[in-house]
């Protein structure tokens, strides 16, 4: 890659990372993520750097152009506090070198980072101090510029990554006004338009942890007639207050008909017996921790009869001498189609015995 294309790559990397990061900004508004987010990530990998820049040598009324060559040794590292799931401030530290020359960085600024199940995504802005050193020259020299860019990291676990890449345009201007004279501007001021390439780990640490999302549900009242009406309440806990949620409503007997957070239940030709009414809450906006359910019972217990019931007994035999037996028998039922049963029997003489619609009476002992 010749350097003209690296610089072209480079300008073009700090117009889209900016971009992207001002796309990102605005998306936060529409979007959040659903698990917690650690207090700080530090980054220490490898790092190689295409300088991208030309210094002045020898003698200064006629100094000769030297062009940084690329340098494949090298190591960063960046320490990142996140203010919120998305942004936070990134401290960076890369250093850079070859058989004769060096480049070291220590920079600071903002980062935004977007966080997923398969990814993480970051782009930072920081300023930057630059310190350049080549043989030949006596004195390193130091100047002011940015480094633009971004990356993607691999997350393994909660607390550990992988950084797949990280790319990033190194911009920085340099004064060389003790090694080439004013005729010569642009080696006496040069700028360096680099790019830097990283890879490595990622520790992240700190945070508060995720609270499970939940839900409760209640009935009132949880007793009810045939056709009465009952209603359903239900309470989500743990949401983002900020997100809209959806609730979804069930239940194994009457038809519950819901709309967000209360539903109604229909208890009309219902067959009585106790039923079970259950809600389902959902935060659409994000993946994970973003669904909670509630379940409760309720009664339903059938009319009471408008009419008594009738009752009716039998004898046999209806006759008998004083210390036999007599069998009875009770049949039961109701106008309203109410069940109907024999509770007990009693007798003012004798002794009687018995459940259900039969019973026996013994006269021992009775008189005539």
């Amino acid at each position: 890659m010749t350097l003209g294309c690296l610089n072209r790559a480079g300008r073009r990397l700090a117009a889209c990372s900016f971009a992207i990061l001002t796309l990102l900004s605005m998306s936060t508004l529409a979007f959040s993520q659903a698990d917690s987010n650690p207090k700080w990530d530090l980054f220490a990998g490898y790092q190689y750097l295409h300088p991208g820049g030309t210094v002045p040598l020898g003698d200064p009324t006629s100094p000769t152009s030297y062009t940084v060559p690329d340098m494949t040794k090298g190591f960063g590292t960046a320490l990142t506090y996140n203010f919120d799931p998305h942004w936070g401030g990134e401290a960076d530290f890369g250093h850079n070198w070859n058989s004769s020359d060096t480049e070291t960085t220590l920079s600071g600024g903002p980062r935004f980072i977007w966080r997923t199940d398969d990814g993480n995504y970051f782009l930072h802005a920081l300023l930057s101090y630059n310190h350049l050193g080549v043989s030949g020259l006596s004195n390193g020299s130091s100047g002011i510029g940015v480094i633009l860019g971004g990356g993607m990291d691999l997350p393994i676990n909660k607390s550990f990554a992988w950084r797949l890449f990280q790319a990033d345009y190194v911009w920085a201007r340099h004064n060389y006004a003790d090694y080439a004279d004013p005729q010569f501007p642009n080696l006496r001021r040069p700028e360096l338009e680099g790019a830097r390439l990283r890879t490595g780990v990622v520790f992240s640490w700190g945070g508060e942890e995720v609270v499970p999302v939940a839900a409760t549900v209640s009935v009132q009242p949880s007793e009810v007639f045939v056709g009465e009406p009952i209603s359903a309440t239900a309470v989500a806990k743990n949401f983002d207050p900020k997100h809209a949620l959806t609730y979804t409503w069930s239940g194994n007997g009457p038809q519950v008909s819901g709309k967000d957070t209360t539903a109604s239940i229909d208890t009309t030709n219902a067959t009585p017996g106790t039923y079970t009414v259950t809600v389902q809450v959902n935060d659409p906006r994000v993946k994970k921790n973003n669904v909670a359910s509630a379940s409760t019972t309720y009664t339903i217990k059938p009319l009471p009869p408008k009419n008594p019931p009738t009752m009716s007994i039998s004898a046999s035999p209806t006759s008998l001498v004083a210390g036999g037996s007599v069998n009875l028998s009770a049949s039961c039922s109701s106008p309203d189609s109410v069940p109907t049963s024999v509770a007990n029997w009693t007798s003012t003489a004798g002794t009687v015995s018995g459940s259900g619609s039969s019973a026996t009476l013994s006269t021992a002992g009775v008189p005539a």
